[in-house]
């Protein structure tokens, strides 16, 4: 394989490609077949490696296009922390000024590297969870999902920021510090989900509930995990107001792109969430 493609393929390596990522980069590698392509990018690539390669490119344009066509490729599927890492390793090995990386903030800022890729996965679950509101799955089914979506959620968050996210923490961040307050409104939430309130009314009241959790989570991580209960609840409560305001903004998406969304989903828990449905 060419060093230009190794450049390339960098934020994406150890990473499982999806169908529009393979489609792109056959397009764009003539020269290589797939099974090459997917053996590359099992192998570990050091960082060294590519800052030789990257040395080697003297050409502005050019630096720019391969940081352009990794950043293309990042972006196809639902871009994460590490790949945006080492999208930054190459902007740097490549000497991109951070005015002409394609982001809005700077890249090359790692709490602003966190900060973007928690707001993706905010609103990505978020919108997953609305979606589950409008899935044909019955009221028990809806809230078993809803909590996976919440768990995957905290756990993506606290990833992204580093923390260590174990069993206790979970249920703090799930129950106030304990306290039950916040456990019972996720189940009074789960109990309205059997009653026959329109599709959109839940779907609203889903994606708020996951994007309170995602602050939720967020703040407590920033805490170090040392915050008071009734602060905890109030910043969930807070984060549900806006989360229902946010909706607005997303719900003709979900509602246009539900079987596309609803696709997704399935891929995160493509069996056991459909087995519960299919028994109950």
């Amino acid at each position: 394989m060419i060093s230009e493609n190794k450049i390339i393929l960098f934020p994406i390596a150890g990473q499982a490609l999806s169908y529009k990522q393979k489609e792109f980069i056959l397009k764009k590698f003539t020269d290589v077949s797939l099974t090459e392509i997917e053996e590359y990018i099992r192998k570990p690539v050091s960082e060294d490696e590519i800052f030789e390669l990257c040395e080697k490119i003297e050409d502005e344009e050019k630096r720019q296009d391969l940081f352009d066509q990794a950043k293309t490729i990042c972006e196809i599927k639902n871009i994460t922390y590490y790949q945006l890492e080492r999208l930054a390793l190459i902007g740097e090995f490549l000497q991109i000024d951070e005015t002409r990386t394609g982001f809005e903030f700077s890249l090359y800022n790692k709490s602003q590297r966190e900060d973007y890729v928690f707001q993706l996965l905010l609103i990505r679950f978020a919108i997953l969870s609305a979606v589950v509101e409008i899935m044909p799955l019955n009221g028990i089914a809806s809230f078993f999902a809803l909590s996976s979506l919440q768990t995957m959620l905290s756990a993506k968050v606290a990833e992204v920021y580093g923390f260590d996210l174990d069993i206790e923490h979970s249920m703090k961040i799930a129950c106030g510090s304990v306290g039950i307050g916040l456990l019972f409104k996720s189940i009074g939430a789960g109990i309205s989900r059997l009653l026959p309130f329109k599709l959109m009314w839940r779907a609203s009241s889903a994606f708020a509930s996951s994007y309170a959790v995602g602050i939720t989570a967020k703040a407590y991580i920033a805490a170090d995990g040392i915050i008071n209960a009734d602060n905890l609840k109030g910043i969930w409560e807070s984060a549900l107001e806006e989360g229902k305001s946010v909706f607005k903004q997303f719900r003709n998406y979900i509602y246009k792109n539900k079987k596309y969304l609803a696709n997704e989903f399935k891929g995160l828990f493509p069996v056991s969430l459909m087995k519960k449905q299919k028994k109950s």
